[in-house]
């Protein structure tokens, strides 16, 4: 196998855990550091002071956050078939998608309470560099992520970040911020091609990509792999301009399919489960023994797909799973992965 693209998720995945709290209470903190916002709903009679500002604004997202679990606990609770019934892919890619109108509620919800309003792109990169510096507890990525892209960029791969995460400007502060060759990692996680979702300044509202034409935001599975085949597709592009040639539609969809089969992705939840199995190997990455704290290699396990430990990985295996970037690197599909050139 030579993969061409090496494509991942990033949390949970190139980080230990997920983000998105971290970030929901970066801007509440920095909303009581600031002038009161243009347009804001805050009633600034009552609330005179930054910090009671800030304050206001953590209770709104931790009511955001409660609203949240509380519709996803009940759609799950109403969804047919239940989980123990859906037995292949094809029923668990539909209730994933199902999905969609609680991830949207939620953001709207952000939307409202202006928790994002008047914050710039750099802030939230500053966000990001400073969740990996100083909070506590810091945001951390898996081991062996930095090394994980040096080689694979010295193997001449393209790398690619599909994620639903909010803000792109914050995953780049948290990569810029997390690796020990500071420079040369910070330069080359730059060149990473990224899929993720923005924020709008001044209004805080969450968009997509503007490579998808900054639509809806990224909130499903399905998300992920459209994401993930225009990546591909525009990789392909940016390719075929450099070399003067033109194609079709249908030569184009013929590249994707082909890169495709050459794509190594990297996900740990079930956002990431369309994507996996659409790539020509899907690497989960997950914690201790894997099955037992893994809700997608739990769902695999139910769609009878096996995933065995990297370390076990055969030639032309689907799926495999591993705790970090170094058991990858360690393992025979670093073997398998020459240099990116077709």
């Amino acid at each position: 196998m030579t993969p061409l693209y090496v494509v991942l998720d990033f949390d949970g995945t190139i980080t230990e855990n997920d983000t998105i709290d971290v970030l929901g209470k970066y801007a509440a903190a920095a909303a009581g550091k600031q002038p009161p916002r243009q347009g804001d709903s805050t009633d600034t009679t009552t609330v005179s002071t930054p910090t009671a500002t800030s304050s206001l604004l953590l209770r709104q997202w931790e009511s955001i956050v409660e609203s949240y679990f509380s519709d996803h606990a009940q759609h799950v609770a109403g969804y047919t078939p239940t989980q123990s019934a859906r037995s292949c892919l094809q029923d668990e890619l539909h209730f994933l998608e199902s999905l969609r109108p609680v991830e949207v509620a939620s953001a709207d919800r952000v939307i409202e309470s202006r928790l994002f309003g008047g914050l710039e792109s750099v802030d939230f990169e500053k966000f990001g560099r400073e969740a990996v510096t100083t909070t506590q507890p810091p945001v951390r990525l898996r081991a062996g992520f930095h090394a994980f892209v040096r080689k694979g960029f010295q193997k001449g791969w393209k790398m690619g970040l599909v994620s639903v995460n909010w803000s792109r400007s914050f995953v780049e502060g948290v990569l810029s911020a997390g690796g020990g060759e500071q420079e040369e990692d910070e330069k080359l996680c730059r060149r990473i091609v990224k899929r993720v979702n923005s924020i709008r300044y001044p209004d805080g509202w969450i968009e997509g990509p503007p490579e998808l034409g900054r639509t809806a935001p990224l909130v499903t599975a399905q998300d992920k792999l459209a994401a993930l085949r225009e990546l591909l597709g525009s990789i392909i592009s940016d390719e075929e301009e450099q070399q003067g040639e033109s194609h079709g539609v249908v030569d184009q969809e013929e590249k994707i399919q082909s890169r495709l089969r050459r794509c190594v992705y990297l996900g740990d939840s079930t956002t990431d489960l369309a994507c996996l199995v659409e790539a020509s190997l899907g690497i989960v990455m997950a914690d201790g023994d894997g099955v037992s704290s893994s809700k997608l290699l739990q769902t695999l396990k139910r769609l009878g797909f096996e995933v065995p430990h990297v370390s076990e990985f055969q030639e032309k295996q689907g799926l495999v799973w591993a705790r970090n970037f170094y058991e990858v690197m360690q393992s025979r599909i670093w073997e398998e992965c020459h240099d990116g050139k077709e």
